[in-house]
């Protein structure tokens, strides 16, 4: 049976790992896509306020083999199970899952690709960051563009661009499991 209102616990859990250290230290450009330390703290004040404008929820009919997803049009993290981020796995799924809510907050249309591939690249980046790459379950490419970034971004003040021969490998590898488009649903919140 699906939990429908918001779970303080977890909805603080997943504040909690957005504003780690761990999470802070992802930032790259990713094309028109910006993902910044301060836009996951944007998200993680929205959690653990009670408000109408994100809410968390474990449902696990809903996401198939997925341990969690981000609803734009309903500002909504699902997750599985309320114990997923108990796993550096989990924990990455959620990085990545944020960084949707991230362009959601923005308010602008992304190509599903080049989203769906920033979020790939900040979950591995979280790996990285945290040494649990063997819990990185997707393509190694992906951990090793988001390395070069991560070390560009350690070397420099300035916002590491993804390049753009890393960006095509990106959207190649999302091609297998994405279907190309926009994501037009972009209500944002404040």
């Amino acid at each position: 049976m699906a939990i429908t209102s918001k779970i303080q616990p977890l909805a603080h859990e997943l504040a909690s790992l957005l504003v780690s250290d761990s999470v802070q230290s992802i930032r790259f450009r990713f094309g028109d896509i910006q993902i910044l330390p301060e836009d996951f703290r944007h998200i993680a004040f929205w959690l653990r306020k009670d408000n109408p404008f994100i809410t968390v929820i474990v449902d696990p009919k809903d996401l198939g083999g997925d341990n969690a997803s981000y609803e734009a049009g309903a500002n909504t993290f699902r997750f599985k199970t309320d114990t997923v981020m108990r796993a550096p796995s989990g924990r990455g799924t959620a990085v990545h899952e944020s960084v949707h809510a991230i362009t959601d907050s923005k308010k602008r249309g992304t190509m599903k690709l080049s989203e769906e591939a920033a979020a790939f690249i900040a979950r591995a980046w979280y790996h990285i960051e945290t040494g649990t790459e063997d819990d990185y379950p997707y393509d190694h490419r992906l951990l090793e563009i988001a390395g070069r970034i991560r070390s560009e971004a350690g070397r420099s003040s300035m916002l590491p661009e993804v390049p753009f021969r890393d960006r095509i490998v990106a959207r190649n590898i999302m091609r297998k499991s994405y279907k190309p488009g926009l994501n037009l649903n972009k209500d944002g919140f404040p």
